[in-house]
């Protein structure tokens, strides 16, 4: 229809189809090349990879900082990336603020249910102490770039 081929809705179209081959290769970068660099040993068992591959799927925290790891890897070779690194590191930490607001206000409506909530969050927990592991490691890389 003439609707779908307004110039609006083809910029659109494109926007999100770039927006998805940056997430693609963000995240084909991760597990490529940056996952190596995080960690002291890698492997297919590397908690880095398997736990990152199979929580990413569920929690958007982990994809974000997938993104944002990657994006700012990218940004030391290609300066062009700066931005786009920034803008993923952004989105990690809020996403990381907010999940651990979230968790924190269940938390506070069930304050004497301390083993069913462990329960019932525990991949939520699992999921937010890797993503600020994650994040962590970058901002020391980071810093040790910087001195």
């Amino acid at each position: 229809s003439d609707a779908e081929t307004t110039p609006e809705r083809q910029h659109n179209a494109k926007l999100t189809s770039s927006l998805t081959d940056s997430s693609t290769k963000l995240r084909a970068y991760y597990f490529s090349h940056t996952c190596r660099l995080l960690s002291g040993y890698d492997s297919p068992t590397n908690p880095l990879r398997e736990w990152v591959a199979r929580l990413s799927n569920e929690h958007p925290i982990i994809e974000s900082c997938v993104f944002s790891i990657s994006a700012a890897h990218l940004s030391q070779q290609q300066r062009e990336m700066t931005m786009l690194a920034a803008s993923h590191r952004t989105a990690a930490l809020a996403s990381l603020s907010a999940g651990i607001e979230a968790l924190d206000k269940r938390r506070l409506s069930h304050p004497h249910d301390n083993a069913g909530f462990v329960l019932k969050n525990s991949e939520s927990m699992t999921a937010l102490l890797l993503g600020i592991i994650m994040i962590g490691k970058t901002a020391v890389c980071r810093f040790l770039l910087l001195i």
